[in-house]
């Protein structure tokens, strides 16, 4: 199959509009997961031409405020079955799907990759056998299906420095930015081992850096890191 851009045909058996291409993102979205999933697979929607379906467990309301065109389809059990995802593409008719998600086993996953092609994004082994894996950190692996590294780190744009403002003033202070995270959760706290090691060399760091540290709400640490960052 050749992708190519809306306004142009693929070919499959014939010709097809592009505009009736639909890709399906399933990213986690449960309270014990974070909303990290969900902000990584926003930034990538921001630069997709196609239909899109989101499979999530609940309504959120800049999911919803940010893609008005895009269809929801919000589930209470994790679809983890091949008849389960069968149906969902055959009744919403998914060209592709795109799944960032802890919750779907790779057994599911490589058997679901005959039916319809997939990109996973993986945080950690094992991954699965599918078309692409997206690894966002540097790992060893000469599988041609497998891409990793930074440069496939996807970030959410609203932390991003974008504003004119924001990029003057980091010029005049001449510190860099570093962006602390390790997941909504962390739940073996990197987070806070980082921060104590940064208070330790608090005057070298202060002076050349600023620091912006993400943590989600129902993380475990989160009192604790708070406590940390009023000491730097």
């Amino acid at each position: 199959m050749v992708y190519r851009k809306r306004s142009e045909k693929i070919v499959r058996k014939g010709f097809i509009i592009i505009s009736s291409y639909k890709i399906g993102i399933f990213a986690d979205s449960l309270s014990t997961s974070g909303l990290g999933h969900i902000e990584r697979c926003k930034a990538i929607r921001y630069h997709l031409s196609y239909k899109v379906l989101w499979i999530v467990s609940e309504k959120f309301t800049d999911l919803e405020n940010s893609f008005k065109k895009d269809s929801c389809l919000y589930y209470k059990e994790i679809p983890n079955r091949i008849d389960d995802w069968k149906n969902i593409i055959n009744k919403h008719k998914i060209n592709f799907l795109l799944i960032d998600s802890y919750y779907l086993s790779n057994y599911l996953l490589n058997k679901l990759k005959n039916f319809i092609p997939i990109i996973f994004i993986a945080d950690k082994k094992p991954y699965p056998n599918v078309n692409k894996v997206i690894v966002p950190h540097q790992v060893n692996s000469t599988e041609k299906n497998i891409s990793y590294g930074l440069k496939y780190s996807v970030i959410s744009p609203k932390y991003l420095l974008i504003k004119n403002d924001n990029i003057i003033k980091n010029k005049l202070d001449n510190k860099k930015n570093i962006l602390v995270s390790f997941g909504a959760i962390d739940n073996i706290n990197i987070t806070g081992k980082l921060l104590s090691e940064i208070i330790l060399q608090k005057l070298l760091f202060i002076k050349n850096f600023k620091f912006t540290v993400v943590l989600g709400r129902n993380s475990r640490n989160i009192l604790s890191i708070k406590r940390q960052i009023s000491d730097i």
